[in-house]
């Protein structure tokens, strides 16, 4: 079974704002995606999904975002200052984050190391 993404670009400019992947091989449910391949939503009919990317945009990657390490990890508060296919490099804003440098290059990153809403028990969304 073959999975199809198409581009979606904003009509006055061209630029990307996101993808949409054909999730059963049909075309008949798309999942919306962000630059970055991080799903925007749950899979819905094309128009529903374009809507979405068309939508959330690239305004979806402002604000907080958390972060971990390994799937087993803490979560730390960051902010997207790089997006690209595939890859994102995030600024960590977290002043618990353990390490020296602040930015770090997450590859393919998934809600299992990125997630847009706070995870349970985090502290308020301020940086």
């Amino acid at each position: 079974m073959s999975t199809a993404t198409h581009e979606v670009r904003r009509d006055s400019d061209g630029e990307l704002v996101g993808y949409l992947r054909d999730t059963d091989g049909t075309g008949r449910m798309w999942q919306p995606l962000t630059v970055f391949d991080y799903p925007l939503g749950g899979a819905a009919e094309y128009v529903e999904a374009m809507t979405a990317v068309e939508d959330a945009g690239l305004d979806y990657l402002h604000g907080p975002w958390w972060f971990r390490e390994d799937t087993g990890g803490a979560w730390y508060r960051c902010a997207i200052v790089e997006a690209a296919r595939s890859r994102i490099k995030v600024q960590v804003t977290d002043p618990d984050y353990p390490h020296d440098s602040l930015y770090r290059t997450l590859d393919a990153p998934d809600p299992a190391v990125l997630r847009k809403t706070p995870p349970e028990g985090a502290g308020p969304a301020t940086g």
